[in-house]
């Protein structure tokens, strides 16, 4: 069975090539630029087996997103991500995300990697 991941990403033409790099990857790949888009489109596509979203996206943050999907399914992985530095991220209340966070600008590599040890159950360092 094909693995499901919702992609959400506001600049079209990273999330475009994150989408090619992961369905080359042989995941299921469906995407959204805004929160709102996101959790209308995980509704539609469920169930999925993670999330990959950008921390600060337009309409609702990256984690309220998360909060409003685990009513409609309860278990999904997730994988932050964003090019803020650290620092920022957690003046904005973002402070417990650790593995489950990837900073850009990253490599398909390092996205492909984070993503299958997700879904995986395999631990990493936070890099």
């Amino acid at each position: 069975m094909t693995q499901r991941i919702l992609l959400v990403e506001d600049d079209v033409q990273l999330c475009q090539l994150m989408a090619r790099i992961l369905t080359a990857s042989g995941y299921e790949v469906h995407t959204a630029s805004t929160g709102p888009e996101a959790v209308r489109r995980a509704i539609e596509i469920a169930p999925f087996q993670m999330l990959i979203t950008d921390i600060v996206l337009p309409g609702m943050d990256g984690s309220e997103v998360v909060s409003r999907l685990r009513p409609h399914q309860l278990s999904f992985e997730v994988l932050y991500i964003s090019g803020y530095p650290d620092d920022t991220l957690h003046e904005r209340g973002h402070r417990e995300i650790g593995i489950r966070f990837l900073a850009k600008p990253f490599g398909p590599d390092a996205l492909v990697t984070r993503a299958r040890a997700l879904l995986e159950g395999s631990t990493l360092s936070s890099s």
